[in-house]
């Protein structure tokens, strides 16, 4: 007789079969190696250190620091998301001796994995770096007298940022926040109604009508004085009475605090236009992107791209197995990149 389409199995098993695996993991297997070799003790204390300066207090259950601070090295071995570092340290043998977990069936969820991670922060990354490349130096992995070093930039996922676009975003996320934050900035959004309207007006203007240098330059000179006191009024509601006693909730938190940023990088980013203007030169550490000010231009000389905005990366590898990346500059709370050690060649 033919099985059906559907079947999995012709012949089923008396018994059921075990989900509980109770295969050793082998002694030489890299990941046993390197949780052998490291001083834990020693990454705990430390990484305790950099969260307790981070932490307003100690509320809260303790955190599992061995578990996680494994959990952090194996995503930098095996390039892992946070969602995959979760599904191989709940599955995979090695993964699980590495994380100190083998005696228990708890394992770490990826939205504690990537807080933990972000609250490590550039100290809990050079902290696994030092311990790696110490252990690779003792275990004649690398090669302390050989250095190589490099620099890369990293793109990131934003619009050319063209003086009238960053004032255009500005005054799209200050109207969206601002309704947001409720009666705290009522009186600024009654009040600068007529000015919104005014910076829309010029912003078609510029992109429809305005054509030569000239004209976009005075244009944008009228852009930049309105936004000017718009920046100033927002200032005032910010710093008001109203605002700061007010009792703000959920999405109201959120919205003030953006505000805030908003105001404060567009204080720096206007003088920047207004020297644009004036001189037709770029200031010195422009800004880029409102929402990310940490990012700057970086001058690469490709023939097919002279300009690229981002973050710049230096990258120090010793010879043999260890890969070194700096913290960009000016890149702090931005994003947090990880460690990538293998015993292999690295790139």
């Amino acid at each position: 007789m033919q099985p059906t389409s559907g079947s999995a199995n012709r012949q089923p098993d008396l018994l059921p079969r075990s989900k509980r695996s109770t295969i050793p993991i082998a002694e030489d297997h890299k990941l046993v190696h390197m949780t052998d070799t490291l001083d834990w003790t020693e990454m705990e204390e430390r990484a305790q250190q950099i969260r307790s300066a981070k932490l307003k207090n100690a509320a809260g259950r303790p955190p599992h620091l061995r578990a996680l601070l494994g959990a952090m090295l194996l995503m930098a071995i095996r390039k892992l998301t946070y969602r995959e570092a979760e599904d191989l340290i709940c599955y995979y043998a090695p993964a699980r001796y590495l994380c100190g977990l083998t005696e228990t069936e708890w394992t770490p969820d990826f939205t504690t994995i990537q807080d933990f991670t972000e609250l490590m922060g550039e100290e809990g990354i050079g902290l696994i770096n030092q311990q790696v490349v110490q252990m690779a130096v003792k275990q004649k992995l690398a090669n302390p007298k050989t250095l190589v070093a490099d620099t890369t930039a990293q793109e990131a996922a934003i619009p050319y940022p063209n003086e009238m676009g960053l004032m255009s975003g500005f005054l799209s996320s200050v109207a969206a926040a601002g309704r947001k934050v409720g009666r705290a900035l009522k009186g600024f959004v009654e009040k600068t109604s007529t000015q919104f309207e005014a910076a829309k007006q010029k912003v078609r203007e510029y992109r429809l009508f305005a054509k030569s240098k000239e004209s976009k330059d005075r244009v944008m000179g009228q852009m930049t004085t309105i936004v000017e006191k718009l920046n100033e009024h927002l200032g005032k509601a910010l710093g008001a009475p109203a605002a700061q006693g007010g009792k703000l909730r959920k999405y109201a938190i959120v919205a003030k605090t953006k505000l805030v940023q908003l105001q404060q990088t567009m204080s720096k980013l206007l003088p920047q236009i207004r020297y644009w203007i004036r001189t037709g030169y770029v200031a010195s550490g422009k800004i880029i992107s409102l929402h990310i000010p940490q990012l700057y231009s970086i001058v690469r000389g490709k023939v097919g791209k002279t300009v690229e905005f981002g973050l710049s990366w230096g990258i120090r590898r010793l010879a043999g197995a260890t890969c070194w990346p700096r913290w960009p500059r000016n890149a702090t709370n931005w994003k947090t990149r990880s460690l990538r050690c293998e015993r292999s060649r690295t790139t």
